[in-house]
């Protein structure tokens, strides 16, 4: 019996640690929403798609991170409507990373979720994308987690 008590209270102290760190990692919303989502890796079946957000939301300006006379959040609110409609769009996500890089934070004005969600979602269109965990590996590389840069190279390896 105090076995049991021993294995009760143990546990009831190990379960708010857990729930707390679950409730820590954002929730980075449904792929699915009015446009899309399509699959970058299939993006030459999907043409149509692809340039209506290529010619009015990821320009080249928008790639090259060109804000002149532009908003506030014009870059980060065309990186998010591209990248819902187009997750794991590759060049959309380099954009991405620098953009962070550029304003020092994850939390940029426009996008709906902290950067790291976009590769979440990524991740989640097509887990085998092996350029996603390349980009998302600079992208943890650069923020200083090495290690798990590295996960994710070896993730693309396999």
């Amino acid at each position: 019996m105090k076995v049991l008590m021993f294995l009760i209270t143990a546990i009831f102290f190990l379960i708010p640690p857990v729930a707390a760190s679950a409730q820590k990692k954002p929730y980075c919303g449904e792929l699915k929403n009015a446009f899309g989502p399509f699959d970058y890796m299939d993006r030459f079946s999907h043409k149509g798609a692809l340039d209506i957000v290529e010619d009015y939301h990821f320009t080249s300006d928008m790639e090259n991170l060109v804000e002149e006379g532009k908003s506030g959040n014009w870059l980060g609110g065309s990186l998010d409507y591209t990248l819902r409609a187009w997750p794991n769009h590759h060049r959309a996500l380099v954009s991405l990373t620098k953009l962070s890089i550029r304003e020092k934070s994850t939390h940029i004005a426009g996008l709906k979720w902290p950067v790291e969600c976009y590769f979440d979602r990524a991740i989640r269109m097509n887990e085998k994308d092996t350029q996603v965990r390349s980009i998302y590996s600079a992208f943890l590389s650069h923020r200083g987690r090495n290690k798990e840069a590295l996960e994710q190279l070896e993730v693309a390896a396999n």
